[in-house]
């Protein structure tokens, strides 16, 4: 039961430092009238929450045993794969040295403190242990979805439902972000890691297992027709654009018309991506003009 309480709060970690990159923790140095005086004020910050976030951890792991010791241990690890991921990403986004500096002691104060925050309240669950959050007291769909991905960090705060497929149910709908790492050449310092947002679109019936698919898209650099550009998204459905000639045909037609309900998502940096209900399945739509003209800029 512990085991799921802290794999929980890891994903609350996680999702808690994603959209906060404009914001960072530069309030407890806003006196800082350097960027020298910066950086020194961001370094203590740092290394005061490392020191608070070690003595949690300690406390924490003190109360474990067994498996929960070892799950533990190992969302850790993947929590410091994440900072390392996401610092060395901040702190390559300006160009200047300095800066880069500043942003990296920033990212890492930053999430180093929201780090400490959501181990403190597992802590805090350990010991109160009426206070603990069961896994099973989410929706079962929720369950299926996150154990059939269960490398995703799941974001269980923002999900919803719409009738994607027009059969007259609800599906339900919720996303995370994943991170691979890369094989780095010999003697690189850092690890690299590639970003995907993942969707699952599900069903939740009254009796049997709910049924999930997902759809992964890269997170790259580039627009592209088949990723995105940020891993924070935004999901909107829509009604599908009709030509007259569709509407025509579908009209005179007998047969059963194809629904046109899109889910679009939307990064607010690169082009919205559209996944829609072939039929069968759930795809993502590619539009031919779309697919040559994003290849021609390529090859220029």
């Amino acid at each position: 039961m512990l085991k799921n309480t802290i794999r929980l709060c890891f994903i609350g970690s996680f999702f808690l430092t994603l959209p906060v990159w404009a914001q960072g923790h530069d309030f407890y140095c806003e006196k800082a009238e350097s960027t020298a005086a910066l950086q020194k004020c961001l370094t203590q910050h740092l290394k005061s929450a490392q020191d608070r976030l070690n003595k949690i951890y300690q406390d924490l792991s003190a109360k474990q045993e067994g498996e929960d010791a070892k799950t533990l241990a190992a969302l850790q690890q993947q929590w410091l794969n994440y900072r390392d991921a996401e610092c060395t990403w901040e702190a390559s986004r300006p160009n200047t040295p300095a800066l880069k500096r500043t942003n990296e002691l920033s990212c890492m104060a930053r999430v180093t403190d929201d780090r400490a925050d959501i181990l403190s309240t597992v802590l805090m669950d350990a010991t109160e242990l009426t206070q603990v959050r069961e896994y099973g007291s989410f929706p079962r769909w929720m369950n299926v979805a996150a154990k059939g991905k269960s490398s995703v960090f799941w974001d269980y705060r923002n999900r919803m439902s719409a009738d994607l497929n027009c059969d007259g149910e609800q599906e339900k709908l919720m996303w995370g972000v994943s991170l691979d790492q890369v094989q780095a050449h010999e003697g690189a310092d850092s690890k690299l890691y590639n970003t995907s947002v993942t969707i699952a679109i599900g069903d939740n019936p009254a009796t049997g297992k709910p049924s999930v698919q997902y759809i992964t898209l890269p997170v790259l650099g580039a627009d592209g027709v088949d990723n995105l550009c940020d891993h924070n998204i935004a999901l909107k459905v829509v009604a599908a654009e009709e030509s007259k000639e569709a509407i025509k045909t579908k009209q005179d037609s007998e047969e059963k018309p194809v629904c046109q309900t899109i889910l679009q998502v939307n990064d607010k940096k690169c082009s919205a991506k559209s996944i829609l209900w072939t039929g069968k399945t759930y795809a993502l739509e590619i539009k031919q003009e779309e697919y040559s003209e994003l290849e021609k800029e390529k090859n220029e």
